[in-house]
């Protein structure tokens, strides 16, 4: 069964709902401990751009960071027809999170129609022009790029000169804590 939705989300509510019936995921929606956001209005913020950067702290490896940036990139590819570069400070971390998207294409009620071609191990491409790509995060791939969303999976060790900046109309960050 494929899903006909008319109208990207609205509300947050919507949002959740969006993403359990297109992809069958459900993202937590309560917070753990009293001073943390819950995994869903971290993505609900990302997703309706609140900010122009979201970052993203969790435990490395457990977090659940790369499995929330795949379902975001692919929720704003199909839903808000957006161009999204994931950035990661490593091939392996960009090939994950749209290791991610790959698996959410195998939902029953995932949206295949819309894909363009097949999608490869570093870019998805969607009919109507939307795509997700994956890039390590490196001056030379990302230098004079305009990009209209981007997600990285940690910050990175060299800095941008702000005039080489990557432009991109909001960046979502995900990085990792470890506990001492």
């Amino acid at each position: 069964m494929t899903m006909i939705v008319a109208r990207p989300p609205k509300t947050k509510e919507e949002l959740w709902w969006y993403v359990k019936a297109m992809w069958g995921f459900e993202i937590p929606r309560h917070s753990v401990c009293e001073d943390h956001s819950a995994p869903f209005d971290a993505f609900a913020e990302a997703f309706f751009a609140e900010a122009p950067i979201s970052l993203w702290k969790a435990s490395r490896g457990f977090g659940g960071k790369s499995t929330l940036m795949g379902v975001l990139s692919l929720t704003e590819a199909v839903a808000l027809g957006a161009q999204v570069t994931v950035l990661g400070g490593s091939a392996s971390q960009s090939q994950r999170v749209h290791e991610v998207t790959h698996e959410m294409w195998y939902s029953d009620r995932a949206p295949k129609q819309l894909l363009k071609d097949d999608p490869t191990q570093f870019k998805t491409k969607l009919k109507g022009g939307a795509w997700i790509t994956a890039l390590m995060a490196s001056r030379s791939l990302c230098e004079g790029r305009t990009l209209s969303a981007c997600a990285s999976t940690r910050s990175t060790r060299w800095r941008w000169k702000s005039s080489r900046l990557p432009r991109a109309s909001r960046w979502m960050l995900g990085a990792y804590s470890l506990r001492r």
